[in-house]
């Protein structure tokens, strides 16, 4: 029988056993009776193989007809094939599988390769995808690419991302990047996305966060407000303001929502101003009306 032994030991067994015969390496610990070294034995050996000859090592893990044992072996694959030399074959790889719980932590396994080199190489990766890839693989991409970045640095990561604003791809990057710089610096996130095209993401993204500004720092947020030069870009803000004021000043918030460049979402505000307005003073509310 096999002596036993623990992960660790399987780990540097497989290691050095790699670097002259990965193919036995391979070979051996799949047919083994042993369930450990079977798994944990060809999982280490496929990594390895995989990191230092990644299309040897693809051809045998894809000569497994167990699915879900080839499965299993194709995540350590192209987690080494990650670690190669080859590194852009790798992303090309993962890109042509079908959508899966494999290929989205894949996906997260090549990104953050890239982003060893900085989010420049990240940014580059995701622009440089094939033309014929999926629309759901390049909005998976991007997404990521947009949340990761925006850890290291919001500011990079939404310049970057505003580039794609509109396009299918690009649907749900905005929140989470202007969430991650909102932190850091509220006028220039705010500012930022007044600077956006006008699509339905954008427009509410804007007014959920100049809402939260208000919220947290209702002076510094309606000072930025009063002193901007109102384009239709401005809407979403204003909407926002006019809702919050109409809980205490309705009539200010009826002359603010006057602003409002957009005929449905004027209408839309003014009635939540005269609702907000009948609460607080009924008698007023009606001589308006």
């Amino acid at each position: 029988g096999e002596p036993r032994m623990t992960d660790g030991d399987i780990y540097l067994f497989m290691y050095a056993w790699t670097r002259f015969d990965p193919e036995g390496a391979f070979e051996r610990s799949r047919e083994s009776t042993s369930q450990l070294m079977r798994r944990r034995g060809s999982a280490a050996a496929t990594f390895f193989w995989a990191r230092e000859n990644p299309k040897a090592a693809l051809y045998w893990v894809e000569t497994i007809e167990d699915t879900a044992y080839r499965e299993f072996l194709t995540e350590y694959l192209i987690t080494g094939w990650a670690h190669s030399s080859e590194r852009d074959s790798a992303a090309a790889y993962i890109a042509q599988l079908p959508r899966s719980r494999l290929r989205q932590a894949q996906t997260a396994a090549i990104m953050a390769q890239y982003m060893k080199d900085g989010p420049e190489a990240v940014m580059h990766w995701a622009e440089s995808l094939p033309e014929d890839i999926s629309d759901d693989y390049r909005h998976e991409v991007f997404q990521r690419a947009a949340n990761q970045i925006a850890v290291r640095d919001p500011e990079l990561s939404a310049h970057w991302i505003g580039k794609f604003v509109g396009k299918s791809y690009a649907r749900s990057t905005i929140r989470p990047v202007a969430r991650a710089w909102f932190k850091k610096d509220p006028r220039s996130t705010i500012e930022w996305l007044v600077s956006l095209p006008g699509t339905r993401q954008r427009n509410s993204v804007l007014a959920y966060f100049f809402g939260l500004w208000y919220d947290e720092d209702a002076p510094t947020a309606t000072e930025w407000i009063e002193a901007e030069t109102l384009t239709d870009a401005h809407d979403p803000a204003v909407d926002a303001y006019a809702r919050r004021l109409s809980k205490t000043r309705p009539r200010s918030a009826l002359d603010w929502a006057q602003h409002i460049q957009d005929p449905l979402r004027y209408d839309r505000c003014v009635v939540v101003v005269g609702q907000n307005w009948f609460r607080v003073d009924p008698d007023a509310a009606r001589a308006w009306v």
